[in-house]
């Protein structure tokens, strides 16, 4: 496993990921689901980085699927 993390750098949380997590939240709640603030905040890191985010929690993050704005 720490071969496979390694090479992948940690992200600093920003205000502006902050502020991409509450038009996450809105969406969200949009749509009338549901999301913890840590998987709000992993949404709006991958979005805002444009990095590609792996999960087995398809029920919150299919919501995002190739999302890029």
């Amino acid at each position: 496993m720490r071969d496979f993390l390694d090479p992948i750098p940690a992200l600093d949380y920003t205000r502006a990921m902050a502020q991409r997590a509450a038009r996450v939240h809105a969406q969200v709640r949009a749509a009338g689901r549901q999301m913890g603030l840590g998987d709000l905040q992993i949404a709006a890191t991958a979005a805002f980085s444009k990095r590609v985010l792996l999960t087995r929690n398809t029920a919150h993050f299919a919501l995002f699927v190739d999302q890029d704005k």
